[in-house]
């Protein structure tokens, strides 16, 4: 994840997304979902679980460039994330 905004904040590999605002997610489309409904400079807070632990982690979103090397972030943190690596 190296310069990912998910680093940025601290999420590590193995990290699980609980919830996003408050609203369950139960897959990868819903975190890009909630998080693309919000507009840059918008805090966020994200619950996430680490080895058993609930931790929550707040940020303010920040604009990414429109290429597909963002398109591509999201895509390989979705597949890591289903893979429960992310």
């Amino acid at each position: 994840m190296d310069g990912s905004a998910a680093e940025m904040v601290g999420l590590v590999v193995g990290d699980r997304i609980v919830t996003v605002n408050g609203k369950e997610m139960k897959e990868p489309k819903d975190v890009v979902g909630e998080i693309g409904q919000l507009a840059e400079g918008e805090e966020i807070e994200v619950v996430i679980e680490r080895e058993g632990e609930r931790r929550s982690v707040v940020a303010k979103l920040r604009g990414f460039p429109a290429t597909s090397s963002a398109q591509k972030q999201f895509d390989l943190a979705a597949q890591q994330w289903e893979r429960g690596k992310l």
